[in-house]
């Protein structure tokens, strides 16, 4: 006569002793990404005012809204020649196009290619890399390190 065997199931220890640990991890994310928002969010009133659109730091800041809308004025050409560089001359530029063009491409999508909307779209642009950037962090720290050194990582 056979004799069935029981075979017994031990539940894994880690979902015994945590037993909510994606609800957590995804609260934890999502503080991760309220954080980021925050230290971008920060400077939101200064950014936006009555005369227009306030990029604090140096001038690079400007130097980018306005090749952004020079690109988005004549989307999708890329100009490489700045007639402002060296002064009256002009000058190549040397450096690739791309956070402009995608500047340029996001403002030409939601508006008009004017000043104003343009500066308004190259405030806002680099908050929403920012956050894309924390989200790919997580992801790559979730793929490479697996369990919660990736949480670190994005944060």
């Amino acid at each position: 006569m056979k004799r069935e065997t029981e075979i017994r199931v031990e539940p894994d220890p880690e979902k015994r002793a945590f037993p909510h640990a994606r609800f957590w991890t995804v609260l934890g994310f999502a503080a991760v990404l309220a954080i980021g928002a925050a230290a971008r969010l920060a400077p939101w009133e200064r950014s936006f005012g009555p005369n227009g659109v306030y990029f604090a730091g140096d001038g690079d800041s400007y130097y980018h809204a306005l090749r952004a809308e020079r690109l988005a004025r004549h989307w999708p050409r890329v100009p490489w020649l700045d007639s402002g560089m060296d002064y009256p001359y002009g000058a190549e530029i040397p450096w690739p196009p791309l956070f402009d063009q995608v500047i340029a491409t996001v403002a030409v999508a939601t508006g008009p290619a004017t000043q104003e909307h343009v500066g308004a779209v190259a405030a806002v642009v680099p908050v929403i890399l920012g956050l894309a950037l924390v989200v790919l962090v997580a992801f790559l720290g979730s793929v490479l390190l697996g369990g919660g050194p990736w949480l670190d990582a994005s944060l």
